[in-house]
């Protein structure tokens, strides 16, 4: 008889809390909104209960890691169209945009250590970029206007 009511008494306590996984307020958090788009975030959820009693009080909680959830993704005003293909490439990448005097902007071939390995004016609406010459790996292209960076491109050569 105390085996079952021990075993109720432990399914009733279970069945309480079962429902209080990461209630609660969260201690810090938002939502930012601006021009270029829009994030959620919280700096974590402080859970807590307090008992009390004839000698005073105690507050007992755990603090839960934040949860960041991107809704949007910023994208730059005045936004040129650009491609960069074929992704994965064994011999050359292609850059195309949609921009008439492309003179103005140049490439930098990166490698994932950050090294510069090719840094060139685009020359045309198309461009391309030999791949011969690099190890297989993830390479980083990025097209830059005036110091500024314009586009990022991930590209894989095998």
């Amino acid at each position: 008889m105390k085996t079952k009511f021990l075993f109720v008494l432990t399914f009733f306590f279970l069945l309480s809390w079962a429902g209080r996984g990461q209630s609660g307020t969260p201690s810090v958090g938002s939502d930012a909104t601006g021009s270029s788009g829009h994030i959620s975030f919280s700096g974590g959820f402080a859970d807590y209960i307090t008992i009390t009693g004839s000698s005073g009080s105690v507050s007992l909680g755990v603090q839960h890691p934040g949860i960041y959830v991107i809704t949007d993704l910023p994208t730059k005003p005045n936004a040129i169209n650009w491609k960069v293909y074929p992704n994965p490439s064994s011999q050359y990448v292609i850059i195309e945009s949609s921009i008439l005097k492309p003179e103005t902007y140049h490439y930098s071939l990166i490698d994932t250590k950050g090294l510069i390995l090719k840094k060139e004016a685009l020359n045309g609406a198309i461009n391309h970029i030999p791949m011969d010459d690099y190890a297989a790996g993830v390479y980083l292209i990025k097209i830059m206007k005036d110091f500024n960076s314009i586009a990022e491109f991930k590209i894989i050569k095998l």
